[in-house]
């Protein structure tokens, strides 16, 4: 991993990076968020019985063992903690199934935006995706300053699960 991070992979990964809690963990996963979605990296990490199962005739073509589905739904339902809350969506289904959010009732879609601002905010205040320049006493003003800024105007409603 280079010392610079891509903040752009950042955002195609939809990892977020402003809530302190979380932000090592991410740092420790950080190449598994960056490829949660990437088949072939998760197929990389097969040891070598799994690769000698692949060619099972049962198999499809692109087989990841249930071990490494398990490991990468476990970095999903960390990042949705996160994102709306651990007791504010169904595990085994879409956050983007429902319209709303079943307990305040705002469409996720407004509380995605108010994340995409949040992640924009943070990424224009340092050289990195993480601030992994600033102190953590700074990181933690930084993203204060920002959350203000961009919670400026919501309903409670709308920040449920968001802090």
């Amino acid at each position: 991993m280079s010392s610079m991070i891509d903040f752009s992979a950042m955002i195609r990964s939809q990892v977020l990076n402003w809530t302190s809690d979380y932000r090592n963990f991410m740092r420790l996963n950080f190449e598994d968020y960056v490829n949660l979605e990437n088949d072939a990296y998760w197929r990389a990490k097969m040891t070598d019985s799994e690769k000698e199962g692949r060619s099972h005739g049962n198999r499809r073509y692109d087989y990841i063992p249930y071990r490494l589905e398990n490991i990468r739904d476990g970095l999903r339902y960390k990042l949705l903690d996160v994102i709306v809350g651990r007791n504010n969506y169904i595990k085994d289904s879409s956050p983007h199934s429902e319209p709303d959010c079943k307990r305040c009732g705002v469409s996720y879609e407004k509380q995605h935006q108010i994340m995409k601002d949040m992640t924009a905010c943070l990424a224009s205040k340092g050289e990195s995706a993480f601030l992994s320049e600033l102190s953590d006493v700074d990181y933690e003003i930084t993203r204060g300053d920002c959350w203000q800024k961009v919670t400026q105007g919501k309903s409670a409603a709308e920040l449920s699960g968001l802090k």
